[in-house]
């Protein structure tokens, strides 16, 4: 269930609450399935000579009061799941607290205007090479955290599915002395179709409900 689909989504934890308790939709957090790198792209991530930073406009934290693990960690245990590793050299580990929903300042600077803070925010946090923007402005991130690390380039490239991320980023660069910037829109995501399907919905609330918990995706549980 997309940010489209927020009310049902909602409604599918509070039925798991009100079931089985809160636990379980921690153990749902915990357990969920992204493909966060698309197959046709991991093969470069290993060309030598070759930079490269993960950068998501993943919110930081964590989503529930009862999650045990931040978005961020469970966002990099699903990269090593996939064999993917980011260049940790090519930046350092840093957390910007201050740039994240409550500071007034980027009150106009979210990606997305349908997202809503985590329980717990952290603010920009940049991990095992990977920059997790908090919803903020991809460009404004760039900046702040390249500001921060000392970090010189001499030519940015960043592929994404939305135009507007690689619209902010340019508009960055083109303010940073003797960078260039080539942005890649890609077109290629497998995107969900946003429809609901009561009837595969109910299915997964039952299978995350058990005693013995499972989770299933959409096209899994047709299948069942």
């Amino acid at each position: 269930m997309s940010n489209i689909n927020n009310t049902n989504r909602r409604a599918f934890l509070n039925s798991i609450r009100s079931e089985v308790g809160e636990e379980r939709v921690t153990y749902l957090y915990d357990n969920m399935k992204y493909q966060l790198v698309e197959e046709c792209l991991l093969k470069y991530l290993g060309t030598p000579g070759l930079k490269a930073v993960g950068f998501t406009a993943r919110r930081t934290g964590r989503a529930t009061e009862d999650q045990t693990t931040f978005v961020e960690d469970l966002t990099l245990n699903i990269l090593t799941k996939l064999n993917v590793c980011f260049g940790t050299n090519t930046i350092e580990d840093m957390e910007l607290r201050d740039i994240g929903y409550s500071n007034p300042k980027y009150q106009d600077c979210l990606i997305s205007n349908q997202l809503t803070p985590f329980y717990r925010s952290n603010g920009v946090v940049v991990k095992n090479g990977v920059v997790f923007c908090n919803n903020i402005n991809k460009g404004i991130v760039l900046d702040s955290v390249f500001s921060q690390s000392g970090n010189s380039f001499k030519k940015i490239c960043l592929i994404d599915d939305k135009i507007k991320n690689l619209e902010d980023m340019a508009a960055t660069v083109s303010n940073m002395s003797g960078v260039s910037f080539v942005g890649y829109h890609y077109e290629g995501a497998e995107l969900l179709n946003n429809v609901v399907d009561p009837i595969v919905v109910n299915k997964q609330l039952a299978n995350i409900t058990a005693t013995v918990p499972t989770i299933t995706t959409d096209e899994e549980t047709k299948l069942m």
